[in-house]
C-alpha cells in the first residue's frame, strides 16, 4: 500500500515540474500527456527504488534530471542544451513553489516532519502538483513565457556555458538540499531561477531582432 500511496502522489507532485517545463517556453502538454504521464510513472517508480530500496536518496534528483532531459530530447523533440535549460527551470520552478507552500504553512508542515509524517508529505506534493499546473496553466493561456525556434537560437559559447552553469547549479542545490536551511533554500532557489529565465529573455530578445 505505501508503494502505491508513493507513486500516485509523487506523479501528482511530477505534473507540477513538467508543466513548469512546458508552459514557461510556451508548449501545450496536453499535446504530449499520455507521454508525460508514462515518464512520470517510470520516475516516480525510480524514486522509489533509489530512496527506499537501494537507499540512494541523494542520486534520485540526478537520475530524475538525467530522465526527463532525455524526455524532451526524444519526445519532444527539443535540442539537447534547451531540453536540459527547460528540464532544469521546470525542477527549480518546483522546488520554488514547494518550499514556498512549506514556508507559507506557518509551521503546520516542516522539513523535518516530511521525514516523520507521510501524510504530511502528501499533501505537500498534491498542493504542489496541483499548483504547479495551475501556474504554468494561467501562464500559457495568459501568453506569458517564452516562444521561439530552439533551433535558431544558438550562441557560440552557449555549448560550453550552459553545461558549465547547470553543473555549478546542481552542486549547489545538493548543497542546500544537505544544509535543509528553509530561507536559504529559496533565496538561492530564486536566484538560479532568475538565471534561467534571464538566459531566456536575451533569447527571445536576440530572436525578435533577427526578424
Amino acid at each position: 500500500m505505501k508503494f502505491l500511496w508513493f507513486m500516485l502522489f509523487s506523479t501528482i507532485e511530477g505534473f507540477a515540474i513538467y508543466a513548469l517545463s512546458f508552459y514557461i517556453f510556451r508548449l501545450d502538454m496536453r499535446r504530449y500527456l499520455p507521454h508525460v504521464v508514462l515518464m512520470l510513472l517510470l520516475v516516480s517508480f525510480q524514486n522509489y527504488v533509489a530512496r527506499d530500496i537501494l537507499a540512494l536518496s541523494a542520486a534520485a534528483p540526478i537520475i530524475n534530471l538525467v530522465l526527463s532531459t532525455f524526455f524532451f530530447v526524444t519526445i519532444i523533440r527539443i535540442p539537447l542544451v534547451w531540453s536540459m535549460v527547460m528540464v532544469l527551470t521546470g525542477y527549480i520552478g518546483f522546488a520554488v513553489l514547494q518550499t514556498s507552500l512549506v514556508f507559507l504553512s506557518l509551521g503546520f508542515i516542516s522539513l523535518d516532519e516530511l521525514q516523520v509524517y507521510s501524510w504530511k508529505a502528501y499533501i505537500l506534493q498534491a498542493l504542489t502538483g496541483i499548483t504547479g499546473w495551475l501556474i504554468g496553466w494561467i501562464l500559457y493561456k495568459k501568453r506569458l513565457g517564452f516562444t521561439f525556434d530552439f533551433e535558431d537560437l544558438r550562441f557560440k559559447w552557449e555549448k560550453v556555458l550552459i553545461p558549465t552553469l547547470i553543473a555549478v547549479i546542481l552542486v549547489g542545490l545538493a548543497g542546500m538540499l544537505y544544509y535543509r536551511d528553509l530561507v536559504v533554500n529559496l533565496i538561492g532557489m530564486f536566484l538560479t531561477l532568475i538565471i534561467f529565465l534571464v538566459y531566456s529573455i536575451k533569447k527571445e530578445t536576440d530572436e525578435l531582432e533577427r526578424r
